[in-house]
């Protein structure tokens, strides 16, 4: 039986909890063993943890360093991942403990989980995770292909180009960036 892959997102993002320490999100894997569904996400640091996750419903695990998420997601979708996945849900039951249902995983599901863990942070990126404002900073506007004309429409297939183009992590949002240094060139053009 297969398990699908709902997504996988590997890139950093700034966490709304630290942003003040421009503190990156947490990549994660999490694996639903009764729908047989997986994904990886970005998920912030604010030391809570769902119900589902703590009575071991869901499964949860904190992937370390920056990934590359194709690679990821090509080897979850392998036969040497799906192979992995389908034993760590096979090797799950749960029991009701009188207060709720709680789930946990056997040996073999339990050694499925870490081999899968060890093998998805061996897809190192050597990206590195830069802020808008720090990598584009010695760019003028013409340079990153903006003006006080610039429509949304245009900002938007910019930001899209940017980001598939870069060779770093943006994390922060670049279409935000570009339509605030639209806006600007647009204050300094009605001032003159």
């Amino acid at each position: 039986m297969t398990v699908k892959i709902i997504s996988v997102d590997t890139m950093p993002e700034i966490d709304p909890y630290h942003r003040d320490t421009q503190g990156l999100t947490l990549t994660e894997i999490t694996i639903d063993p009764e729908d047989m569904e997986c994904y990886i996400s970005q998920e912030c640091d604010n030391n809570s943890t769902s119900i589902d996750k703590w009575n071991g419903m869901i499964i949860g695990r904190k992937l370390n360093g920056t990934l590359d998420g194709d690679d990821c997601k090509d080897f979850l979708e392998s036969e040497d991942g799906q192979a992995l996945l389908t034993r760590i849900c096979d090797g799950w039951s749960a029991d009701y403990n009188g207060n709720n249902y709680v789930g946990g995983l056997d040996d073999d599901a339990q050694n499925a989980l870490d081999e899968l863990v060890e093998e998805l942070e061996s897809f190192y990126s050597n990206k590195e995770a830069w802020t808008c404002g720090d990598y584009f900073q010695n760019l003028d506007d013409a340079e990153l292909g903006i003006s006080a004309a610039t429509t949304d429409d245009e900002i938007k297939v910019l930001a899209e180009n940017l980001e598939k183009d870069s060779d770093v992590y943006l994390i922060d949002d670049v279409e935000s960036y570009l339509t605030e240094r639209r806006d600007e060139a647009k204050e300094e053009l009605e001032s003159e």
